[in-house]
């Protein structure tokens, strides 16, 4: 393992630990390990729940590695020293195969969700810049390529005084198996079916026309900064801490430019059904006032676990669909909609320790 990602693997392991105390693990003096790998767009969250449970429960040992959500996915798969998974998509039917074929049964458990944002790095130009679809889509299909093309001035006519300059637009994405990258191609695919749909298409990795690939949230947002003209898409607690990139106002289903915020994502998805596999997206969301991409985030975990490892693995899956919750806004996550979250709960009490 190189040096950087066994310093990033230390630094983000977090040590929790399990009481008798609500929702915390039984007492006992015996130690339990618990090791997760996967996504890089709930991580910082991840980490803040895990702090916290750490901080009122001295038992059970966490390490959650951000490698993104294909390894989230394959190492869950194929590692069995993996107790737990993450991805910011769901599962194909292809993959949940993969997981039976060896014996196992899993749940995939929505966790929290957040809107992927388009970010940017052009000087003297307005953090509310608006993008048409039209606009959005020639970028990432790298048919429009300076910053004062007309398409990018006709998605800001109501902002006459607007100086786009001439500049090369470069475009920065995902390296690495990314369940970021699942949701924007997946928002792309949807509101071009005939031509990034039958083009790129939609995943955790696809062939993109355009681009320099960097790995992670964190490794798209530093490229975006470091780089004038460059433009990218991550979750939106990577772009908001950063004063130096703005956050393209997008054009929704409706026809409406909406900011990205907790607000207009929670439109997105409110009111969605669960289904039982627990697999849901809203490529597209119709709401006149919804922020268009947003996703959500799943951990995947097995149903049967021997019976320390299961009981505390409830106990912090518990903590993070009830008190966990409180923290998303603040970090800006979104909370899951309690039908949903109620549906969640309802899987994690069937998982068997």
């Amino acid at each position: 393992m190189p040096a950087r990602r066994i310093f990033a693997f230390l630094v983000l392991s977090l040590t929790l630990v399990g009481s008798a105390a609500s929702p915390g693990c039984s007492g006992g003096s015996n130690a339990v390990d618990l090791q997760g790998v996967g996504a890089t767009f709930p991580n910082p969250l991840y980490q803040k729940w895990f702090g916290d449970f750490h901080s009122a429960h001295p038992e059970v040992r966490i390490n959650y590695d951000p490698q993104g959500s294909g390894a989230g996915v394959k190492q869950f798969t194929d590692n069995p020293e993996i107790d737990f998974g993450a991805s910011d998509a769901p599962l194909s039917d292809e993959e949940i195969a993969k997981v039976r074929s060896k014996g196992r049964d899993l749940f995939m458990l929505p966790m929290t969700a957040g809107p992927v944002v388009v970010t940017y790095n052009v000087p003297n130009v307005p953090r509310d810049l608006k993008l048409s679809r039209k606009a959005l889509l020639g970028i990432f299909l790298g048919k429009i390529t300076n910053w004062n093309d007309p398409a990018i001035r006709e998605s800001n006519k109501d902002n006459p005084n607007l100086n786009l300059p001439d500049l090369k637009i470069s475009v920065v994405r995902r390296s690495d198996g990314s369940g970021t990258t699942y949701a924007f191609t997946r928002h792309l695919s949807a509101i071009d079916p005939d031509g990034w749909g039958k083009g790129p298409g939609f995943g955790k990795a696809v062939n993109w026309p355009v681009g320099t690939g960097s790995k992670g949230n964190d490794g798209v947002t530093a490229q975006v900064k470091q780089n004038e003209g460059s433009i990218g898409y991550v979750e939106l607690s990577y772009a908001a801490r950063d004063e130096k990139l703005g956050m393209i106002t997008l054009e929704n289903h409706a026809g409406q430019y909406i900011k990205p915020s907790l607000k207009s994502a929670q439109v997105a998805i409110d009111g969605v059904k669960l289904p039982e596999d627990m697999r849901v997206s809203v490529p597209d969301p119709e709401a006149k006032d919804a922020y268009p991409i947003v996703s959500f985030t799943w951990i995947l975990v097995n149903k049967n676990y021997p019976p320390a490892k299961g009981k505390a693995l409830k106990d912090v899956l518990k903590y993070c669909l009830t008190d966990g919750q409180k923290q998303c806004e603040g970090m800006d996550y979104l909370r899951l909609p309690a039908d949903v979250a109620r549906q969640v709960l309802q899987a994690v009490e069937a998982i068997q320790p």
